[in-house]
């Protein structure tokens, strides 16, 4: 059975965790994380419960930005199919923006060290 390439966990506080699970390839993103950030991201921006979302990844690294291959083979992919992967890579990142549907603050952990932002602005780091 293949791993999923996204987990997602909410406590009882509220806090959802959100983790990349493709470690073998520094959790470089494909088209399944892609639509799996959109599908997760669009669940916990309706669930009431959640007040804050924390972003992981399994294994040495956070994230490594896109995964080669999959990239490679975009690359002979029909022009439309090269238009729906990138409309859908760009809808990831607005898909996880609960701040634009209802408020709640977000983090992001990276290694060891934690970068927290608010809606107004403001940051802490810390580890």
């Amino acid at each position: 059975m293949t791993e999923p390439v996204l987990l997602c966990a909410t406590d009882a506080r509220g806090v959802a965790t959100v983790t990349f699970n493709r470690p073998q390839v520094n959790n470089a993103y494909n088209a399944d994380v892609i639509l799996g950030l959109i599908e997760i991201f669009g669940g916990l921006a309706t669930d009431e419960a959640v007040r804050l979302v924390v972003l992981r990844g399994n294994g040495r690294h956070f994230q490594a930005g896109a995964d080669l291959t999959w990239l490679q083979a975009v690359a002979t992919c029909s022009q439309a199919d090269n238009v729906v992967a990138s409309r859908a890579t760009a809808a990831a990142p607005s898909a996880g923006s609960l701040a634009s549907t209802r408020g709640p603050s977000g983090c992001a952990r990276v290694s060891n060290q934690a970068t927290y932002g608010s809606r107004d602005g403001g940051s802490v780091s810390g580890s």
